[in-house]
């Protein structure tokens, strides 16, 4: 697994900024507890896919330096909600398939732990209690994944944040279905003002995953 050393330089080039800001920015996360000790000597011990997570929201958040630890625990510690399981369905009215609810709202226990009216894959993507370690757990699963036939894998995978009110959601499909999964409470949409996202699709959650592996 990736040190310190390695990821710096592989974050700096792949957000296009200087490692130098990386490297202050990492040093926040670890003196506000987002960031794991790691031991002695500069670069020693590898560091987590939840340590890579983070710095990975701090650079793509809306703080400077400063704000970027508590800008990080809020959108890492949404908790998880509930979801929805789309069924891919052919209407002849549409020219492209169309998805339908498949029965009832995915809830945080059906997702965590599975309920016999609960269709969520939990052996193929499972979900945490907090959006983080969500995104962490896609970042170590993710090759695997990948290398699943169509049918069985994963794809279309992409994880969203956005504010007023602060929210996350992860979607991908599997199959027929499309899954849903929500962080944070419902989202709004106000017209009055504009809405900051960022999205993290499948292929650059995929660079994060080889910076994390290397």
């Amino acid at each position: 697994m990736a040190t310190r050393v390695d990821i710096i330089p592989a974050l700096a080039k792949l957000f296009d900024t200087l490692p130098n800001s990386v490297d202050v920015i990492d040093r926040e996360l670890a003196a506000a507890g987002l960031r794991a000790r790691l031991p002695r000597g500069r670069g020693a011990g590898a560091v987590s896919a939840l340590d890579l997570t983070h710095l990975a929201f701090a650079l793509t958040g809306r703080r400077a330096v400063r704000g970027a630890a508590q800008e990080v625990d809020e959108i890492s510690s949404l908790p998880l909600t509930g979801g929805r399981c789309l069924r891919e369905e052919m209407v002849r009215e549409y020219p492209d398939p169309v998805f339908v609810d498949e029965l009832a709202a995915l809830t945080p226990k059906g997702i965590l732990e599975g309920t016999w009216s609960q269709r969520y894959p939990r052996d193929l993507l499972p979900m945490a209690s907090t959006f983080g370690q969500s995104v962490a757990g896609i970042i170590e699963r993710l090759p695997d994944l990948e290398s699943r036939p169509a049918s069985e894998g994963v794809f279309l995978l992409e994880a969203t944040v956005s504010w007023e009110p602060i929210t996350a959601r992860i979607e991908f499909r599997h199959g027929i279905y499309m899954f849903i999964v929500d962080f944070g409470g419902p989202r709004t949409l106000r017209e009055d003002r504009p809405q900051f996202t960022f999205r993290y699709t499948q292929t650059f959650l995929g660079r994060l995953t080889s910076i994390f592996k290397a």
